[in-house]
């Protein structure tokens, strides 16, 4: 962007005092450089005394009071807590939320800071409350958070309107999406949820800014034409509902291994860039199945010194319980030994990330039973891995590391946040020292986020595959191209989803993908009720095949 002096950029926040998460975002937009904060207006809060609570049966505002009693008041968010503007803000002129006239109505602007908003002409105006806007036309737009959490907590609204999903997006002018995040909710996990979503959310503003001044501002989406539907906030049975789904025991969980559900490993006999192409092949060759109840799945590959493919994998038999790293060696006639022990694991442990350096075979793992990620060798005889070095003092889930333009990448997600928080570390070299990316963590979506194979470069470009766990009985993988890999910069744009093996044993999800060359290797589900009935000539194949495999 060509710009003769400082961006000028006013905010539009919520309350005199905001609140904490919006106040995060000030201090990080006023830390960019090249950005003057001009302006910061404070929305209009409801500071009406409580009604009477036979009025609050009788309207919307029961439910506000006991939305704010126990969201506010019992401080369970800290991210949305009123917060004073702090001494690096005190020089940003401001308006309060009364105006001359004393109005003060939630969720708007008053007439004296609307005109203060046309007089200040910002060239960015930054909108994280709730007021309707008009008639103000700055020169790079008006960016604002859709739907508001300057109202309700995030993902408050959606659990109350029985969704267990929350999208808040970041929008130029209501139309042009700058960034977003996806994410599950529960209502046993609201309040740790909705505030990793605001703290993460206060960032996008200064990243978009610092983009536009770069001359890199490129919206996640293309402009559209949207729809604009009325909002009907969830009355009073609707957060009744919600706080007995509280005090009951559970949630919704992924579904589980269980003995209806089977992964098995596959070969695809493509180069993974063809997963690219919308008409590639996807004629995969499953090897013969598990015996029952055992699951083979996140197969990483190596060649060995011999020429031969290698498959890794995690295998999980739900008759004992053991979860451990196997190895086969997949054949031309489709004929298997018994695979190789190569190290037990711990319950939730897997993903074992291969790459090579030189002769050495290395494998990423996540120990959440020691709290670290660690890089193991594979020792001389091929009979076991050894623990090699220490990456991080923390676990990550489905590590990923890679090499790309003279710097260690590693990346994974958090127990925390198993599919929707991606976090990026970089270092100088295979074993580190890893440092975190400037914006950990990059991303939060649970539709692209989580590691799901190898990443892979093509025609110049890098790519990531990413797991879209929005459905979680069936997920499936994403191919991202990245477009900017630094350690202060990170962006990518979701490009393919891989679509599921029709037509094969294995054709209700896929999770990882792995670059072997001219093959690529990849698991696949089979869900039994859904799968159509075998004919008995390959029932009594498929009972003949499992004998003596594992």
């Amino acid at each position: 962007m060509a710009n003769e002096g400082p961006l000028s950029v006013a905010v539009i926040c919520t309350g005199d005092a905001p609140p904490r998460w919006q106040v995060e975002a000030l201090l990080a937009m006023a830390g960019v450089p090249g950005v003057r904060l001009s302006l910061i207006v404070f929305e209009a809060v409801d500071t009406r005394p409580e009604a009477r609570l036979i009025d609050r049966f009788r309207g919307p505002r029961w439910r506000r009071a006991f939305v704010d009693n126990w969201a506010f008041r019992g401080q369970r968010f800290p991210a949305v807590m009123p917060t004073p503007l702090p001494e690096e803000l005190r020089n940003v002129p401001t308006l309060p939320s009364t105006g001359d006239d004393g109005l003060e109505t939630a969720g708007t602007l008053t007439d004296a800071q609307v005109e203060a908003l046309k007089r200040a002409a910002p060239d960015v105006l930054i909108h994280l409350g709730r007021s309707l806007l008009a008639d103000l036309t700055p020169a790079h737009g008006i960016w604002s958070v859709e739907p508001s959490p300057a109202a309700d907590p995030a993902g408050l609204d959606e659990l109350l309107t029985g969704r267990d999903q929350a999208l808040l997006t970041f929008k130029r002018n209501g139309i042009d999406v700058l960034a977003e995040l996806c994410t599950r909710v529960t209502p046993h996990g609201i309040e740790v949820q909705a505030d990793r979503m605001l703290a993460h959310l206060a960032t996008w503003p200064a990243q978009g800014l610092a983009d536009l001044l770069n001359g890199r501002l490129v919206p996640v989406s293309a402009a559209k034409e949207v729809e604009v539907t009325e909002h009907r906030a969830p009355g009073n049975a609707a957060f009744l509902s919600f706080l007995m789904a509280r005090l009951l025991p559970g949630t919704v969980q992924p579904a589980r291994l269980n003995k209806d559900r089977e992964w098995n490993i596959g070969i695809l006999h493509q180069p993974i860039s063809s997963l690219l192409n919308a008409g590639g092949s996807l004629n995969v060759r499953w090897l013969p199945a598990p015996p029952e109840g055992c699951h083979r799945m996140e197969a990483f590959g190596y060649i060995d010194g011999e020429q031969r493919l290698n498959a890794v994998y995690l295998k999980v038999d739900e008759r004992t319980g053991q979860r451990s790293i196997s190895r086969l060696r997949p054949k031309g006639d489709n004929v298997l030994k018994r695979s190789r022990h190569l190290l037990e694991l711990a319950d939730g442990e897997g993903y074992p990330f291969i790459l090579t350096a030189g002769s050495d075979v290395l494998m990423v793992l996540g120990s959440t039973s020691r709290g670290r990620t660690e890089l193991y060798r594979l020792n001389g005889e091929s009979t076991g891995f050894d623990l090699h070095a220490e990456l991080l003092d923390e676990v990550l889930l489905s590590p990923t590391l890679f090499e790309h333009e003279g710097r260690w990448w590693l990346m994974g997600t958090t127990e925390a946040l198993p599919d929707e928080a991606l976090r990026v570390f970089h270092g100088p070299s295979l074993t580190g020292p890893f440092l975190p990316h400037a914006n950990d963590p990059v991303k939060m979506d649970l539709r692209s986020a989580r590691p799901a194979g190898t990443p892979f470069v093509w025609e110049g470009q890098l790519w990531r595959p990413a797991l879209d766990g929005s459905d979680p009985v069936r997920p499936r993988v994403v191919l991202n191209h990245v477009d900017r890999l630094s350690p202060a910069e990170f962006r990518e744009t979701s490009a393919r989803h891989m679509p599921y093996f029709l037509g094969t044993t294995h054709a209700h999800g896929v999770r990882t993908v792995c670059a072997m060359g001219e093959v690529t290797l990849v698991d696949g589900l089979r869900i039994s009720q859904t799968t159509a009935p075998r004919s008995k000539r390959s029932q009594k194949k498929g009972r003949s095949s499992r004998s003596g495999r594992s």
